[in-house]
């Protein structure tokens, strides 16, 4: 029999103007120890390590990766688009741009898994992924009142040190499918 355990969540405000009927957009940031903390960078590392040598990352994300940076994109729009504009036959660019911020709270647990073996993590490390994402309960405490416990259904703990890693290979491989 498994015990579920207990996730801590901080509900945190920001004010946005992009929608006035809803000023603040809520985020839900769990606290994890110190020790899974550890053990999700180990396992980090282990990934990141499988993902490098089999050279599955995509050139182009820049997010979350040692030595790029978030402006990196931009310029390589920026240059692509100067590219294009300097072409003959004039060429035009067109550029999508979506908006993952509520993508953590929808990952499906069993799809990732799944696809972490597709990229050869297996085993041990997957096997504590499927532990560290199953029999998780949330509550809300706000001041010092505290909601009851509730199952976590989908997603992954926003705030781990694992979690844009693990949003960053179910989007990926999902990406290969559409290409």
């Amino acid at each position: 029999m498994s015990t579920a355990r207990r996730q801590h969540c901080i509900f945190i405000t920001c004010q946005t103007a992009s929608c006035p009927i809803f000023p603040y957009t809520i985020f839900a940031i769990s606290l994890l120890s110190s020790y899974s903390k550890i053990f999700e960078w180990l396992i980090y590392t282990n990934i990141m390590n499988i993902l490098n040598i089999n050279n599955i990352l995509y050139q182009h994300q820049y997010c979350f990766r040692a030595k790029h940076s978030t402006s990196h994109p931009v310029i390589h729009l920026l240059n692509h688009c100067a590219d294009v504009g300097n072409a003959k036959p004039t060429k035009l660019t067109l550029a999508t741009f979506c908006d993952s911020s509520k993508a953590f709270d929808t990952i499906s647990s069993n799809i990732l898994l799944n696809k972490l073996k597709v990229y050869g993590i297996r085993s041990l490390v997957n096997k504590w992924i499927e532990s560290y994402l199953s029999n998780r309960t949330q509550f809300v405490e706000i001041e010092s009142h505290l909601s009851s416990c509730l199952p976590v259904q989908c997603g992954f703990p926003q705030g781990s040190i694992l979690g844009p890693l693990l949003l960053y290979i179910y989007i990926y491989i999902y990406e290969q499918h559409l290409l």
